[in-house]
């Protein structure tokens, strides 16, 4: 009784085409927490970004959960949390080497010998799917729709990959890298750009020009725009006998951070050999003399020597959107004592205190106003040092 129906449905098979069933895991990810929302003074952003937290950009609310923020405050979130989950079906697609339909029409019969070119994994047509000839593995890879190819010497299945790309369908993202570097030094040579300074542990000269002392040693915002899209925090070392190994400097440029503690330089948690240049996503890292050079396509670079002495530079784009201890950037230093949240600070002190890193040193108390008469812009010598020659 067995045996007719199993030669029966082989008839049929072989009638109606040439079907195979295979099983596929299918991957998703599962959401076990819903996404945040919160407002925070825009002055901590850089600390709840360690937290895990977003800067909560237009494109990225959700529709009727918007509250318009108060002044120096910013919306930041949390995206969902989410783990991966997998599970298997069991699908029915032409076997190897046959298509059509009906699966009825055998491809190497008048394929190109080279190879044939899938628009799903496997090798397996689906039914209506696209599929044609195809040369090599790349020719098909080169397809947007191309998923696996078929080479007709081997009889073997090859599944395209990232490396099987052609060098014009590069991904934008594989090339920003660079081309955010040869960007910041096309924008240097195309705009002026305005450099603040910080030397001895104390001396702060801003953006704008104003020189004045802050004996902080907590750790404080030293440069940063309202986006956080960059920042420079600092910690001097001027508790210390020998500040430049005691200093803690960390330069984030968009999804990149190095950090610069006790002369070593790391990046990720990894150190970086002295000399060694690094070029991550977006930012480049390079020695010149004793001088440590950031560079990325932000328009900001950031110098750093054995001393302490750090340098900002930002190019004109960046007109009247930086914060911090280096201030405002308008070409107005009477008003470069901004505070977060708006206010205007007459002292030095207080200005330096509003930008401590919320919660960095618990410990840590505010400095105190240091001695009068070095405050304004500097009119003598000083302003014309070039920062490798500050002590």
């Amino acid at each position: 009784m067995l045996l007719p129906a199993f030669v029966f449905g082989m008839a049929w098979t072989l009638a109606i085409g040439r079907w195979c069933e295979h099983t596929e895991t299918i991957h998703l990810e599962k959401e076990v927490a819903p996404r945040q929302e919160d407002l925070v003074p825009c002055a901590s952003l850089y600390h709840y970004s360690r937290l895990g937290w977003q800067l909560d950009l237009p494109g990225s609310r959700h529709v009727g959960l918007f509250r318009p923020p108060g002044p120096g405050l910013c919306p930041i979130y949390k995206p969902p949390e989410t783990r991966p989950a997998t599970w298997n079906r069991t699908v029915r697609a032409c076997c190897p080497g046959w298509g059509g339909a009906h699966c009825t029409e055998a491809l190497h019969d008048d394929a190109s010998p080279e190879g044939h070119c899938f628009a799903t994994w496997q090798c397996r047509p689906w039914a209506d799917s696209v599929n044609t000839s195809a040369g090599s593995l790349e020719e098909c890879c080169s397809h947007p729709w191309g998923r696996s190819w078929w080479n007709g010497s081997s009889q073997s299945c090859l599944s395209c990959s990232r490396q099987h790309l052609p060098v014009s369908a590069s991904p934008p993202a594989l090339l920003q890298p660079l081309a955010g570097a040869v960007g910041q030094l096309w924008s240097q040579r195309q705009h002026p750009s305005a450099t603040c300074v910080t030397w001895s542990d104390f001396h702060y000269r801003t953006f704008d020009g104003r020189h004045y002392h802050f004996l902080g040693h907590c750790t404080y915002l030293l440069a940063g725009t309202a986006d956080s899209s960059w920042a420079v925090h600092l910690r001097p070392g001027n508790q210390c006998p020998h500040p430049g190994h005691c200093q803690l400097v960390r330069v984030t440029m968009g999804p990149e951070e190095v950090l610069i503690e006790g002369g070593n330089v790391s990046v990720k948690g990894q150190l970086v050999p002295e000399g060694e240049p690094r070029l991550l996503h977006g930012l480049s890292l390079q020695w010149l003399g004793d001088w440590l050079v950031l560079s990325g396509g932000l328009g900001v670079v950031v110098r750093l020597d054995r001393t302490g002495s750090i340098s900002i530079s930002v190019d004109h784009e960046l007109w009247g959107q930086t914060q911090g201890l280096c201030g405002l950037y308008n070409g107005r230093p009477e008003d470069d004592f901004l505070e977060p949240g708006g206010g205007l600070a007459v002292l030095a002190a207080t200005f330096g205190n509003s930008w401590r890193l919320p919660d960095s040193e618990p410990g840590c108390l505010d400095a105190v106003e240091a001695a009068q008469g070095c405050e304004g812009p500097l009119w003598n010598t000083e302003a014309g040092m070039e920062p490798g020659q500050l002590q």
